[in-house]
């Protein structure tokens, strides 16, 4: 009878262990609600329309660190990071930190894109306002 409850015991250990366990979701990202009066900046139709017509020339599928082509752009911001560099480019609480923004404002790196015209700063605004909202993937 012991054998049976210790059995017993120990396959229901397991079931709720196994149940706790799930995949890897990732670090957790803040999104807090767009201000009031603000627009929540959709990454698609906002964010993506920018890289498509100023960085994918360079940072395409054969860039080394960031692939900023649709489809890739929201990931390898967030998360890539092949050679242990970099990754993340955003900063969710303070933008103006962040390794995009920097490089988008030629402020501590070299400004992005190279050898073309500077982005708009409202451009740049935009894409910190879209952090500040979370960086959502919409």
């Amino acid at each position: 009878m012991k054998k049976l409850f210790f059995c017993f015991v120990i396959s229901l250990a397991g079931i709720i262990f196994l149940q706790g366990c799930e995949k890897d979701k990732g670090p957790v990202v803040l999104k807090p609600p767009p201000a009031p009066g603000d627009t929540l900046i959709h990454f698609e139709n906002d964010i993506q329309p920018v890289f498509d017509a100023h960085c994918i020339v360079c940072h395409s599928q054969n860039h080394i660190y960031l692939d900023l082509r649709e489809g890739y752009a929201w990931y390898d911001l967030m998360y890539h990071n092949p050679h242990g560099l970099h990754a993340p480019y955003v900063d969710t609480i303070s933008p103006e930190n962040s390794i995009l923004i920097q490089h988008l404002r030629g402020v501590e790196l070299g400004i992005m894109p190279p050898n073309a015209l500077p982005l708009p700063a409202t451009t740049i605004d935009t894409i910190a306002k879209w952090m500040l909202q979370g960086a959502r993937n919409n």
